[in-house]
């Protein structure tokens, strides 16, 4: 539960007069609320705050009192506030990315690829798809093309060369260019990214375009 601040009628002048911060805060959620002068006037911003587990926390949204409401009411900005932290907490949460799929023409020659190449376990299989465990929580899900695009219900299928990058330690990369040597897979493309990560670029079978990735490609990453 969000434990929201009650405003006295000292407070409210207070608001209206001078600048100031007010804080909402639980767990999981901090709202900042402030006043600024301009132009003779309080401006008031906000300022919604996830914080994750490892307490880095990242800026959801800001908003000036235009979007809001109206410059000199900094009552009914707090009001609208409080109405969207919880909005925010109502909101169910996620686990993560369980499944991600691929279509391919043969199911039995990717389902080797992936076996020989990452040692990913066949978890089922049958004559529509191939369910291969990568990891803790994680399946990659081979779907043969067309096979699944007439079903009546749950249809899915898919063309083109799609996208697939898989984490790994930055001392491993090393290592992984000489085990897909050694299998015969070609680096396509080697990339060295602004947070300092690194990529490289090979394809499966069917022209699916598979990264091997260190820590530094993306701010969550």
């Amino acid at each position: 539960m969000a434990h929201f601040l009650s405003i006295s009628e000292p407070s409210r002048k207070r608001l209206r007069s001078q600048a100031m911060s007010c804080l909402i805060t639980d767990s999981n959620i901090c709202c900042f609320l402030r006043s600024e002068p301009t132009d003779g006037m309080s401006l008031f911003r906000g300022a919604w705050i996830q914080c994750c587990p490892s307490e880095k926390c990242s800026s959801l949204f800001s908003a000036e009192a235009r979007d809001w409401t109206k410059r000199n009411d900094p009552i009914e900005f707090f009001e609208l506030l409080q109405q969207h932290v919880q909005e925010l907490l109502a909101m169910p949460k996620l686990n993560g990315i369980l499944e991600t799929a691929l279509y391919v023409d043969d199911l039995r020659r990717s389902a080797r690829f992936y076996k020989d190449i990452f040692g990913f376990e066949v978890i089922d299989s049958g004559n529509r798809l191939c369910a291969l465990g990568i990891g803790p929580g994680q399946v990659l899900l081979l779907f043969k093309k067309g096979a699944s695009a007439d079903l009546p219900v749950g249809a899915t299928d898919g063309e083109g060369q799609l996208h697939l990058a898989f984490a790994i330690s930055a001392e491993e990369l090393d290592a992984w260019e000489s085990w897909l040597a050694k299998q015969r897979v070609a680096v396509e493309l080697r990339r060295t990214w602004e947070r300092g990560g690194r990529s490289i670029y090979f394809r499966d079978p069917d022209g699916h375009l598979l990264e091997l990735a260190t820590p530094g490609v993306w701010s969550v990453y």
